[in-house]
């Protein structure tokens, strides 16, 4: 089952990011390196951001765990449904109303003529916030379910939509480019949301939702009737099947209540938790912005390569072990979920030092062949390929830490995840203020990925080192790695010396 769930996961990744690059070559090609497509990427970002946190963990990690242990799974889906809902309707509503503040700390380097300029495009970024939470609680319903691949494929869509906007928008001039591919952005937001349709009505969970709005109607009606103490005149005049009828209803309103509270109890640090990498990225950018220009892009572009590895493998493979660790544990099968962790670890520990490794040495044939194209300039391909060196450096680490922190989620210890990533953000922080003085926008990418290894070092603290001395103690694995990555590095050092980048 993991097998499949991985390869389901992964196939759908790789598919997605493909038509990501095509959606990056196309951003490259059409408006280069530079002002405008800065606008677009400091506009892109928090919903992007959102995106990753939501979608890659931070809400299925603590929402799962909850509808699996929930006695009324209906009722608690669709009050989870609700207020999400009106919280990211009403917080798109406040951006639209104060779009140049929330533009300014966004993008704190840009002058008062770029704000005004990002301020209307940022506001139209935001209502993807929305779109993006729809698209992540469906999935993780089907999820439960063990059916990945709509969540796998669903953001190819999105890439989709963005890659018509963007040829669509070809000849016109830059801002107009950047109007239409950020409508784009909520076109493809609301296809995502129609894939999942389907799907969720084969698997019941229309009925579902439909048992749940009657569970919270009857959990409301007792909240009226009982919201008043009764006096004895009243009780004597109400029939006793009534009162029964309200005394479970008054049991049903205090056992989702428990189970609503226990889930966000949950979820603020899991948010915090499972997206340290995205937040680093983020800040990155506002730090970013006070650089010279085209150091926003830089980071952007470097950053979509970084996370296709990540994706593809880490992403993929820790999505489709949680449910069955989340499982295993609450059966106490603790022997059950480390075989499987173990397996998950050696392979993400292949997959991810060839890809590293490789990143590095090729750096610059990698950005060459992926964006040296139209406005993208040979200094553009020279800049951004050290970018994505700093980043490939905590490639291994950030990866390798989400397979030990399921751990850590699947036994509701969201809080001491939470504080792992804290101080790992905090640190890596304090490295992006100190490095970016002397290394620019390579300087916030090695400082991201060494926060890295601060994260994935905690992890294992919390995790347990002689646990993890269990994990790791396999001695041809060891070898076997040793021997393949002194052949990948010396297959990739003949390539790079026989051949050169063209000029």
């Amino acid at each position: 089952m993991l097998k499949k769930a991985f390869l389901t996961n992964s196939s759908g990744i790789l598919c997605s990011r493909v038509l990501g690059f095509l959606r990056d070559l196309s951003m490259a090609n059409i408006l280069g390196a530079g002002v405008y497509s800065d606008i677009f990427f400091v506009a892109f970002k928090f919903p992007n951001l959102f995106r990753r946190i939501f979608g890659e963990g931070a809400f299925t990690q603590s929402f799962l765990p909850s509808f699996i242990a929930s006695s009324k799974k209906g009722a608690f889906s669709v009050l989870v449904l609700l207020l999400f809902s009106c919280i990211l309707v009403g917080f798109s509503l406040l951006v639209v109303a104060f779009s140049g503040a929330f533009t300014k700390v966004l993008a704190l380097g840009f002058d008062d003529e770029l704000i005004k300029l990002a301020s209307p495009i940022v506001a139209i970024h935001f209502w993807y916030l929305f779109l993006v939470f729809l698209v992540t609680f469906f999935s993780t319903l089907l999820q439960y379910k063990q059916h990945f691949w709509v969540s796998a494929y669903n953001t190819g869509l999105l890439n989709i939509a963005m890659i018509c906007a963007l040829l669509f928008a070809r000849g016109s001039d830059e801002l107009a480019i950047v109007y239409i591919a950020s409508y784009g952005v909520l076109v493809g937001g609301i296809a995502q949301v129609a894939l999942h349709i389907y799907p969720l009505y084969k698997f019941g969970f229309m009925r579902l939702f439909v048992c749940g709005v009657q569970e919270l109607y009857v959990a409301g009606l007792t909240r009226v009737l009982f919201g008043k103490k009764v006096d004895s005149t009243t009780a004597q005049n109400l029939h006793k099947q009534a009162l029964d009828s309200k005394l479970k209803a008054t049991k049903l309103a205090s056992t989702i209540r428990s189970e609503l509270r226990r889930f966000f109890k949950q979820f603020l640090p899991a948010m915090l938790g499972s997206s340290t990498a995205q937040i680093a990225s983020f800040i990155d950018t506002i730090l970013a912005s006070f650089l010279a220009s085209g150091a926003i892009s830089y980071l952007y572009y470097a950053n979509r390569i970084f996370q296709l590895p990540l994706a593809i493998f880490a992403i993929a493979i820790s999505t489709a072990l949680f449910p069955m660790v989340a499982k295993a544990i609450k059966a106490n099968e603790h022997q059950k979920a480390f075989i499987a962790m173990k397996k998950a670890f050696w392979f993400l520990l292949f997959m991810l030092l060839f890809c590293a490794v490789g990143g590095i040495m090729l750096r610059e044939q990698i950005v060459w062949l992926l964006y040296e194209h139209g406005k993208f300039e040979r200094t553009d391909t020279l800049e951004c390929a050290m970018v994505f060196a700093g980043y490939m450096v905590g490639l291994v680490p950030f990866g390798c830490a989400r397979i030990f922190s399921l751990y850590l989620y699947s036994r509701s210890q969201q809080a001491l995840a939470a504080k792992i990533s804290a101080i790992s953000l905090l640190v890596g922080v304090v490295f992006s203020l100190v490095l970016m003085q002397f290394l620019g926008a390579f300087g916030l990418a090695l400082a991201g990925s060494l926060s890295g290894f601060v994260l994935f070092v905690l992890t294992i603290r919390a995790f347990g080192f002689g646990e993890f001395w269990v994990i790791i103690c396999a001695r041809n694995y060891a070898l076997l790695l040793g021997f393949m990555l002194v052949c990948e590095i010396l297959l990739l050092a003949l390539w790079l010396h026989y051949i050169q980048i063209p000029h």
